[in-house]
């Protein structure tokens, strides 16, 4: 012990000495933080108050609702069965999915009932790499300060082979071991802890039997990169976009295939009577506004529609019944991009000619 201060302190006991023990006992602190479930869990805070003030938009929420009000075609694509409401908000598919919202904290007991594993186990078998960290989780019921607390502590006593350094945090009892450079690898270590407090709780027995295994591999310093050919885009997805007029009766957007190849074209119809509504309700200086928020969202939904059917097998055995299908959307479509127009902000970019 008074050899590992002197090899960290100087004379003074106030300048670190520049020792090889040194380094290694900040690495492992800056392992041990970064992995600690408490600095992790409030690092997930402090991102998830930035996304949500960076998403927060009041008066586009209040816009919203009112459309919902008035128009039920609109009220009916958001998902929710009557006007004036937005839908519930929906987890993604998949695992782990989330909604906004603030999870029910931690409380824990004030004395402990269990310690142990996912299955119910008190022991469990580790690979630890050479010269490396690991960890060992147990589940428990007790309060985060419980080895911390003045009035009955835990206790934890440590026996075995090797001695881990410990932590609990919302319901998680953390062991980290460390499997020193110089042991063999397959050598086998035993570690034995016991919980316990003057309450009577417990005891509780846990084991850790530890293999030291090969180190992980690392990477040369100024190692180059493995070479990753260059990728472009496929032609087939990648449609063409053009402007025709074919009169406030013709279909919003027409998809065609551009003959000799897999490609195909999209034609927007700027004559649309729903395009034309839209900017009658509107006043003269924001109808490039509404022009380019109709055009390009029929196109986007469209390619989007596209890019999904594109990756059945009826895309194979029908394709153009599939862009008729698509075709007959975005004319649905369009007329809900009407109300939608109408929601626009007030600042929106005006015509050169409104702002001269």
């Amino acid at each position: 012990m008074r050899e590992s201060r002197n090899a960290l302190f100087m004379s003074n006991r106030e300048i670190f000495r520049e020792d090889p023990l040194l380094a290694d006992l900040f690495k492992k602190i800056q392992r041990e933080l970064k992995s600690h479930e408490g600095l992790i869990e409030l690092n997930k805070r402090r991102y998830e108050e930035k996304v949500k003030d960076a998403v927060n938009d009041e008066d586009g929420v209040k816009a919203l609702e009112e459309l919902l009000k008035t128009d039920k075609d609109l009220a009916d694509l958001f998902g929710t069965m009557f006007p004036g409401a937005a839908a519930a908000r929906m987890a993604k598919d998949g695992e782990g999915g989330k909604v906004a919202g603030v999870a029910d904290p931690f409380k824990g007991e004030l004395y402990p009932t269990f310690f142990q594993r996912k299955d119910g186990s008190t022991s469990v078998d580790v690979s630890v790499g050479q010269g490396e960290l690991g960890r060992v989780s147990f589940f428990t019921d007790v309060k985060n300060e419980y080895f911390s607390r003045k009035r009955v502590r835990g206790v934890e006593t440590f026996s075995g082979d090797t001695i881990p350094t410990s932590r609990l945090f919302n319901g998680r009892y953390t062991l980290t071991y460390s499997a020193d450079k110089s042991l063999a690898v397959g050598a086998r270590l035993a570690s034995h802890i016991i919980i316990t407090d003057s309450k009577g709780s417990g005891p509780f027995a846990l084991d850790v039997n530890i293999t030291v295994a090969e180190p992980a591999q690392k990477k040369e310093p100024g190692q180059p990169k493995p070479h990753v050919p260059p990728k472009a885009a496929a032609g087939p997805s990648r449609p063409d976009i053009q402007e025709v007029k074919t009169g406030p009766e013709g279909p919003p957007l027409t998809i065609e295939s551009i003959p000799g190849s897999e490609r195909l074209k999209l034609l927007l119809n700027v004559e649309s009577q729903s395009l034309t509504q839209a900017k009658a309700m509107r006043p003269k200086e924001e109808e490039p506004a509404v022009e380019f928020v109709f055009k390009y969202g029929l196109a986007l939904t469209a390619m989007g529609l596209l890019d999904a059917v594109k990756k059945t097998p009826e895309w194979e055995s029908n394709p153009a019944e599939c862009r008729k299908r698509i075709q007959d959307t975005a004319a649905g479509i369009a007329r809900v991009i009407v109300p939608l127009c109408l929601s626009l902000p007030k600042k929106l970019p005006k015509s050169k000619l409104a702002a001269a």
